[in-house]
């Protein structure tokens, strides 16, 4: 029972609950088929509204140097440094695999 309460975002669940109502008062004949549906999409609507929540709404925190563009030079400056720290990472694995 737990698991089902941490699956279920109550936000979600009173949203489809809304939306059943106005479908049994707008749309009767439709309201048997609607509620499957509705109870099939509650756990990933959950999930998807937990993921943004602790993602922090979606926003990324600011890369830096993103306000302006980098030159070819700043980026084959970066290529360079990640090259020599693959490099690097490579050998300490070799090391210590050979260990």
């Amino acid at each position: 029972m737990d698991m089902l309460r941490m699956c279920l975002n109550k936000k979600v669940l009173l949203a489809l609950g809304a939306v059943a109502v106005g479908v049994l008062l707008f749309a009767p004949r439709l309201f048997g088929a609607a509620l499957p549906i509705l109870l099939l999409a509650a756990c990933p609507l959950s999930m998807l509204l937990m993921m943004k929540a602790m993602s922090g709404g979606g926003q990324q925190p600011p890369q830096p140097g993103a306000g302006e563009p980098a030159s070819i030079a700043e980026l084959e400056e970066r290529l360079e440094r990640q090259r020599a720290q693959q490099t690097a990472s490579e050998d300490q694995v070799r090391a210590h695999n050979r260990s």
